[in-house]
């Protein structure tokens, strides 16, 4: 997952030079749906992990199976699912501006607009 992010990171350096660009082309708007569409995507990835997980853990806890090692690799899952999710909630946002101080129409970011839900 980080490094989904990352790559995410990486391609939001590239479009920082549309800010300056005073017409905007089908190629940029192709350009940033692709990006707003993985970003969403990976937000969506992220919470549904933490929902799985948690809810693995508490299934698995009523049955007082995970002990030991599986215990372990279950609660670490959920930090990692959580560290996860809150760099997508912090990169969602961020993403959403950078599309709009490069010049993006509203009408392509209207979509973008509602919260993401795993829905």
């Amino acid at each position: 997952m980080s490094l989904k992010i990352g790559l995410l990171m990486l391609a939001l350096l590239v479009p920082a030079s549309l800010a300056n660009a005073s017409e905007w082309s089908e190629d940029d708007s192709a350009r940033w749906t692709a990006i707003l569409d993985e970003a969403r995507e990976t937000l969506l990835a992220a919470r549904s992990r933490v929902t799985k997980a948690d809810y693995a853990y508490q299934d698995w806890r009523q049955r007082h199976w995970p002990r030991g090692a599986k215990k372990g690799e279950m609660l670490t899952e959920i930090d990692e699912a959580k560290a996860a999710l809150a760099d997508a909630e912090v990169l969602w946002p961020e993403t959403l501006e950078k599309a709009r101080k490069a010049g993006a129409p509203p009408g392509l970011l209207r979509r973008y607009d509602t919260p993401a839900s795993p829905d």
